[in-house]
């Protein structure tokens, strides 16, 4: 039994064995950069420090590294500065400098990375980099003579020669007012000059005039911040120095001087340019030449300058009329071939700046209000006229155009940049969208640098706006009597052009208690909604009833005078009625001496019987009309009566049919007994010459002539209707 225990046991506690051993063994040494520490000298820099960055990698692993190398990076650079760092043995460190020349002031950041290039396996991979954050203060200001020169460049004795000194302070901060001295090698005091207070990068020019009388080499001496007002950086960097060397002025020497006239030329004027050429030297001047580059006015051209004793002047005159506008330099050389030879060379020539000027007139704003009008809606049309030119501009027009529609107005003289401003009223009506032009100097009155550009557009939409109507207005049955119900039928319907939120209609009906409304739903344009209303009248008579859409004023519509309709009915007592319901002809164009059968239906509308009655029916001019016996008639019994007549002449005939003609029916209404209609006949001729185009009869060749009513050649169409109208 313990023998089987045991077999069994063994493998057990071998695999306990393993699986013990494994987890209990030991981890593989390896290396692990970090920095651990970044420092920067001097700590609190100023932007004239030079720094010095320093950068500490230590190996904090447990085993030995390989060579690798460092990343110092500044301020984010693309390309960091790298160094190799030796292999090292755990637990030791490294240290690397990096130098930097001048920084801005502000904010700045150095990173350094250990093992940048990932060559080392590390214990830990993400703990190799580490930033400083430091402020670089402004340095203080350090002014210097920038630069001295002198004009011209080689001087003889007498002239003017201007020295310039331009002073700058190339530090970080400001620098407060100071001295400039500029001392000539013959003079025991030097000038002196203000500087005022100069920004970082900010320079100040000054300029001093000098006349030589002897020949000779000057040393110039410029000194910024001559009194030591100014703490600076550096106090060694003042000083500047130059040399002018002076020359004898024996011999002629040939000036020019160029000049315009008016000052301020626009391009309405005459530009008058005059160039002068003067013997400035002490001994005569033999022929030369001028030249005058016009620039854009006129180009170059060239000018024989004669003989010039010292002292004498020789004048050339040009005339440019209507200049165009726009900047122009003139410039004139004196002795442009060399052909004298001249104590001073450098000084022959001269150039003028002109600028022309011209006025410009544009329409800098077109717009309306209200920005969405509708079509009732007063519209103001506000342009302003503006001279963006550097000119006046003199009394001009500008022309308002709303599709075709156009008013002018008179705009004032208008000095450079100066506005004007009109405004249009319109009420446009109708919906759409409408363009306006605006035209600014529209019949050219003022003479422009620009001519192009004197047009402006806007484009209005107009809005359409609901209407609301009483389009029908009726009753039934048509011929009520007494105690009959009677209902009115009213439509609403919104003919605008766009929706029309809920209304009420008022019907107000004669001899009612009052008013009645209704509720109309919101209607779409061109829809429509009825209802009605149930009336009964015990007295006959004829009835007034008011009916009013959009009572309340729901509704802001584009015409609010045509809400109200008027109507009227008849309500008859008891009784019969007799009318005409219908008196008509044939044939439909009759003519003259042709029979026309006049056909008249007489009705009883009312409720009761009606006994015998006389039907007259009198033709045009009659004096006697013709009499037809009428039956007594049922309540709505028709009976008809016909009439024929033979026009003689052409002409219009008024028919009239009177029923109940001698007035021995008592009837419910006496006021509907007659009924008129005209018959117009046209001349026979006309149907003759109908049958003829219709090609049912010939005409003769003598015939022909007759029909042609207007004489062109042909009988035709047009004939005919001549002869109708006539």
């Amino acid at each position: 039994m313990s023998k089987r225990i045991k077999f069994l046991t063994l493998p057990v506690l071998a695999t306990l064995f393993v699986v013990i051993g494994v987890a209990n063994a030991p981890a593989q040494p390896k290396p692990d950069y970090i920095i651990n520490e970044i420092t920067i000298a001097p700590t609190n820099p100023d932007s004239d420090d030079i720094i010095t960055i320093t950068a500490v990698v230590r190996n904090n692993g447990d085993d030995t590294a390989l060579a690798s190398v460092l990343d110092i990076n500044l301020d984010s650079e693309t390309n960091p500065t790298t160094y190799t760092v030796p292999g090292l043995l755990k637990h030791t460190n490294f240290t690397q400098n990096r130098i930097v020349g001048l920084l801005a002031p502000g904010s700045h950041s150095v990173t350094a990375t250990a093992d940048s290039t990932n060559i080392l396996d590390e214990k830990k991979e993400d703990n190799n980099a580490l930033t400083l954050n430091f402020n670089v203060t402004a340095g203080p200001p350090d002014l210097i003579v920038e630069s001295l020169s002198y004009l011209p460049p080689t001087p003889v004795t007498g002239d003017l020669v201007t020295i310039t000194a331009i002073v700058k302070n190339q530090g970080d901060q400001d620098a407060a007012a100071s001295i400039l001295e500029i001392l000539l090698s013959n003079e025991s005091e030097p000038s002196t000059h203000t500087i005022p207070l100069l920004a970082p990068n900010a320079t100040y020019q000054v300029e001093r005039g000098v006349i030589f009388d002897q020949i000779g080499v000057y040393d110039v001496t410029a000194t910024a911040d001559a009194n030591d007002d100014v703490a600076e950086s550096n106090e060694g960097n003042n000083v500047a120095t130059d040399s002018i060397t002076v020359e004898s002025a024996e011999g002629p020497d040939l000036i020019v001087t160029i000049d315009h006239d008016p000052a301020d030329p626009t391009i309405d004027d005459t530009l008058n340019v005059t160039a002068a050429v003067e013997n400035a030297g002490n001994d005569a001047a033999g022929t030369s030449t001028l030249e005058i580059d016009f620039g854009g006015l006129n180009g170059i051209e060239t000018y024989e300058i004669p003989p010039l004793d010292p002292g004498e002047i020789y004048q050339i005159d040009s005339q440019f009329v209507n200049p165009l506008p726009g900047n122009y330099q003139v410039s004139a050389t004196a002795d442009l071939y060399d052909d004298v030879d001249e104590s001073r060379e450098y000084n022959n020539i001269d150039s003028d700046d002109i600028h022309v000027s011209a006025p410009d007139l544009v329409v800098s704003s077109l717009d309306h209000t209200p920005a969405n009008p509708d079509i009732v809606d007063e519209v103001t049309i506000t342009a302003i006229v503006e001279n963006i030119g550097d000119a006046t501009a003199s009394t001009s027009t500008l022309e308002l155009d709303v599709n075709g529609d156009v008013e002018t107005y008179e705009i004032p003289a208008l000095a450079p940049a100066e506005t004007y401003q009109v405004d249009r009223q319109i009420v446009l009506g109708a919906p759409g969208s409408y363009t306006v032009n605006a035209t600014a100097d529209l019949y050219n009155d003022v003479n422009e640098s620009n001519e192009t550009n004197n047009t402006a557009m806007d484009t209005i939409d107009v809005s359409d706006m609901p209407d609301l109507i009483v389009s029908s207005l009726d009753h039934s049955p048509d011929n009520p009597f007494i105690n009959d119900i009677i209902t009115l039928t009213a439509v609403v319907q919104n003919i605008g052009g766009t929706a029309a939120t809920t209304s009420t209609l008022e019907l107000d009906v004669e001899g009612e208690a009052g008013p009645v409304t209704f509720t109309i739903p919101a209607l779409l344009p061109d829809e429509s909604s009825q209802v009605q209303m149930q009336v009964i009248k015990s007295a006959p008579g004829t009835y007034e009833v008011t009916a009013t859409a959009d009572f309340d004023d729901d509704n802001e519509e584009s015409n609010e005078d045509n809400n109200i309709s008027l109507y009227s009915f008849s309500v008859r007592g008891t009784g019969p009625d007799l009318i005409i319901s219908s008196l008509v002809y044939e044939p439909a164009m009759p003519f003259a001496d042709q029979p026309t059968t006049i056909t008249a239906l007489i009705e009883n509308a009312g409720n009761a019987g009606a006994t015998s009655s006389t039907l007259w029916i009198l033709v045009g001019a009659a004096i006697m009309p013709e009499t037809f016996e009428i039956k007594p008639l049922a309540p709505a019994e028709i009976i008809q009566a016909q009439l024929i007549m033979i026009p003689p002449d052409p002409g219009t005939y008024a028919i009239t049919a009177t029923a109940d003609a001698e007035d021995v029916v008592m009837e419910s209404d006496e006021t509907n007994n007659d009924e008129i209609i005209d018959i117009d006949v046209f001349n026979s001729d006309a149907a003759k010459l109908r049958r003829y185009l219709l090609g049912i009869l010939a005409l003769t060749e003598e015939e022909k002539p007759f029909y042609d009513i207007n004489q062109d050649g042909v009988v035709d169409v047009a004939d005919l209707i001549t002869l109708l109208i006539l």
